[in-house]
C-alpha cells in the first residue's frame, strides 16, 4: 500500500503546509488498519492520495490533530467498504 499527501499552495505559509501534511500522515498512519479490518485481503496494490482542500486555508494557525483525523478515518472507512 502506498499513500502521498499533499496540500494546496493556496496555503501560502510553508509552516502551515507542513504541520498540514504532517497531521494527515500522523492520522493515516494510526488509522491505515481500517483499510484491513474484518480480514480484507484485497489482491493488488493499493494507491491513496490524500490532498488537502483549500477551505482549510483560513483554519491553518487553530488546526488540531482531531479535525484533521476526523475526514481521513471517514476516507479510510470508505475505501474499505468499496473494496469488500
Amino acid at each position: 500500500m502506498q499513500a502521498g499527501f499533499t496540500v494546496s499552495r493556496t496555503i501560502h505559509q510553508p509552516a502551515a503546509r507542513n504541520r498540514l501534511r504532517r497531521l494527515m500522515k500522523e492520522a493515516y498512519r494510526l488509522n491505515r488498519r481500517i483499510l484491513f479490518e474484518s480480514g480484507n485481503q484485497t489482491t493488488g496494490t493499493i494507491r491513496l492520495v490524500f490532498m488537502c482542500t483549500p477551505g482549510a486555508e483560513g483554519h491553518s494557525k487553530r488546526l488540531t490533530y482531531e479535525s484533521v483525523e476526523r475526514p481521513i478515518v471517514t476516507l479510510l472507512t470508505e475505501v474499505h467498504r468499496q473494496l469488500s
